[in-house]
């Protein structure tokens, strides 16, 4: 399997769990995003981690974050008036950024042109905004 590949396949990996997280598992991210307020320290709010093994988990942000790759950004709060659908993309947004940060880590040792193969890959794939809010939890 050449590097090209297996970055792909790590990032779609990660990228399953973090949709799985988003769709499936959603009732359990939005219990812990409404223990957060406002005024709740950064490093005792959690962020969403897709994994290699296309699962997920919660961890507590680590600030600064000192972690060669990067992490994700801690979930936000799920605040009174805010629509399911509204939240559910900023982090689906948050999301992707941190797996396009992820990949950039993983091919930092690439050449160009191994570099360009992996973003013609990914882009291969919808967003995950698009693909989280055409769920049938917010159609029905």
């Amino acid at each position: 399997m050449s590097k090209v590949h297996a970055a792909f396949k790590e990032f779609q990996h990660r990228r399953d769990g973090l949709i799985k997280a988003l769709t499936a598992n959603l009732d359990t991210i939005i219990e812990e995003a409404k223990k957060i307020g406002k005024e709740t320290p950064y490093d005792q709010r959690k962020c969403l981690w897709g994994l290699e093994d296309k699962s997920w988990e919660l961890r507590h942000a680590e600030y600064p974050c000192s972690e060669a790759p990067p992490q994700p950004e801690p979930l936000p709060p799920f605040e009174e008036g805010m629509s399911l659908i509204e939240w559910t993309r900023i982090v689906a947004d948050f999301s992707y950024a941190w797996l396009a940060t992820f990949s950039a880590y993983l091919s930092s040792s690439f050449t160009l042109e191994e570099r360009k193969e992996l973003l013609k890959e990914i882009r291969t794939l919808p967003l995950m905004r698009d693909v989280v809010v055409l769920e049938d939890k917010y159609t029905s």
